[in-house]
């Protein structure tokens, strides 16, 4: 009798412990991606122009593009912002789709994100690789792009 008990105990033990499933590297990276990054070098021209990026739950990515009072560290206006969403592809790719971009009308000054002006959903999708420094606290964010293509690349975020 207690050959059996052990012996089925065994075997409900051994069938958990098949069904548990190990952590993908992807749901790994989705986790690491998670939270608020901020742009560490100003890749516009222009003083005071900032990059945030959020990924979210739920596969949600949002990138943010404003500028600063340099003196305050204040945001002073927005000029555009892109939500998206995104998956993991292999160990190290980042790809967005469903892209809605928001815009600022010409010449306006826009001080709430939200007064931004939604445009049409892009029929297409955008490819990065990603690598995180070894405390994952520092995110680059590499743009894959044609031959021919003008991309600003690779952009160092820190996690905020």
């Amino acid at each position: 009798m207690k050959t059996k008990f052990i012996a089925i105990l065994v075997l409900l033990l051994s069938i958990a412990v098949a069904s548990c499933k190990k952590e993908s590297k992807a749901s790994k990276s989705q986790k690491e991606l998670e939270g608020t990054w901020i742009a560490v070098n100003n890749i516009s021209s222009v003083a005071g122009a900032r990059v945030r990026v959020v990924f979210g739950p739920k596969n949600m990515a949002a990138f943010t593009n404003y500028y600063i009072d340099e003196n305050t560290g204040a945001i002073k206006s927005y000029n555009s912002k892109q939500i998206s969403k995104y998956r993991i592809v292999g160990e190290n790719g980042l790809e967005l789709y469903d892209i809605i971009p928001y815009t600022k009308e010409s010449n306006a000054t826009v001080t709430n994100e939200d007064n931004l002006v939604k445009g049409a959903m892009l029929q297409s999708t955008q490819p990065y690789s990603f690598r995180f420094n070894d405390t994952r606290t520092k995110l680059n964010l590499n743009i894959i792009c044609g031959p021919n293509a003008h991309c600003i690349s690779p952009q160092e975020y820190l996690k905020q």
